[in-house]
């Protein structure tokens, strides 16, 4: 789960770091009462779950109120394109009005988890302000890791070695490490996937008179699995910013993620499920999705899954691939086909059952008019789906 950028700084600032003035705006009403609190020059920053945000025109300065007003007027609700918003717009909701900050040095600085090593390994350069993506392409070299046991948490040979890489000593590396306690801190507690500050600006004090590090930027993902323990993240939660099939799956116990491909997937087990996207790919073959119904699924969650797999225009051909344990194959045959009823889209299936009941799930489907495909295995449901797909493009060519 992601936050927004002034969610991320409203957590890093309960744990002692230091961020900007700066007020949320939903209308130019409220940003125009949010400058009136906040020395002037001002930064407008659009609220969006995706990076790249200057470039795309989302982050303005404004020096007077009037122009305050016209620009925050035009970000909101204009639909903001970046280089990390998979390609689609994301409609300005909400701006963040702040303070515009004079710095000195800028660097970015970032907590993320590797799973192979089990250790929070930091990420540090003293180049801030680009893309991270981009400076790991082209500058490597310039970006320090950092890996942090979490038996034993930050050591001082931690902080002096990412003060190096961030260029700074004295007194300077003194309240880099003051920050990093803060970040692995938030980032422990509250179980994330990513802090990421960027950028990390040095400048002109704003708790006291002398200089200072501020968070400038900042982005946070939650790890889904562990919301449960920490309600308050939960709670800020931005429904505008995910994808509606998913969080309709979300809420009946189904594990959705929309693909870029053609072919629907319905399989159950994450495990079984990867395997599938593999053996599809292998074929020549893209996903649309990813759907787990998960063990012991009843008629009623493989209906909604069905329902949300069809829901989507670009999917031509359903793949089940159903290996039941807990799973009752007449229980997933029961949902597809209560599912289809009465739907004037019917899309070709190819389904792969095996496992508990498998019998009386293949009889279900044998009694029913849908186009249904049995396959034996997955190159075999793979093949049929290449024949589905030829008939698909061959009438879409003729209309």
């Amino acid at each position: 789960m992601n936050l927004h950028e002034y969610q991320a700084k409203q957590l890093l600032a309960q744990y002692g770091a230091v961020i900007p003035f700066g007020c949320v705006a939903v209308s130019v009403e409220e940003a125009e009462a949010a400058a009136a609190k906040i020395h002037g020059p001002w930064v407008i920053k659009a609220q969006i779950h995706a990076g790249g945000r200057g470039k795309a025109g989302g982050i303005q300065i404004a020096n007077q109120p009037q122009e305050l007003k016209s620009k925050t007027g035009e970000l909101l609700g204009k639909e903001l394109a970046t280089r990390q918003s998979g390609g689609q717009g994301r409609v300005v909701h909400k701006v963040l009005v702040e303070e515009k900050i004079s710095f000195q040095k800028e660097c970015y600085l970032a907590l993320t988890t590797d799973r192979e090593k089990a250790v929070v390994s930091i990420l540090a350069s003293r180049h801030g302000g680009m893309e991270i993506e981009e400076m790991a392409q082209k500058h490597p070299e310039d970006i320090w890791v950092e890996p942090i046991d979490p038996l034993t948490g930050v050591r001082s040979f931690h902080i002096r070695r990412v003060a190096k890489a961030l260029g700074v000593n004295g007194k300077e590396a003194v309240s880099v490490g003051t920050l990093l306690k803060q970040l692995y801190g938030l980032y422990t507690e509250l179980e994330l996937s990513i802090l990421e500050i960027n950028p990390l600006v040095f400048g002109e004090g704003i708790r006291s008179k002398e200089p200072e590090w501020i968070v400038l930027d900042a982005k946070i993902s939650a790890d889904d699995n562990a919301l449960f323990r920490h309600q308050n993240l939960e709670a800020l939660r931005d429904l505008n910013e995910e994808d509606p099939a998913e969080t309709e799956a979300n809420r009946h116990g189904l594990s959705y993620v929309r693909l870029n491909g053609d072919i629907g997937c319905m399989v159950n087990g994450a495990g079984l499920a990867m395997a599938t996207l593999d053996e599809i790919k292998n074929h020549g073959l893209e996903p649309a999705n990813f759907l787990d119904i998960g063990g012991g699924a009843n008629s009623e969650r493989v209906a909604k899954a069905i329902e949300i797999i069809t829901s989507d225009a670009r999917v031509q051909v359903i793949l089940i691939n159903i290996f039941g344990g807990i799973t009752q194959c007449d229980q997933v045959a029961q949902g597809v086909i209560d599912a289809l009823k009465g739907r004037k889209r019917l899309l070709p299936m190819v389904v792969r059952l095996e496992g508990t009941r498998v019998e009386e799930g293949r009889k279900l489907f044998q009694s029913t008019s849908l186009p249904i495909t049995p396959a034996g295995n997955l190159s075999e449901a793979a093949k049929e789906i290449k024949k589905h797909l030829k008939h698909v493009h061959s009438y879409q060519q003729k209309n």
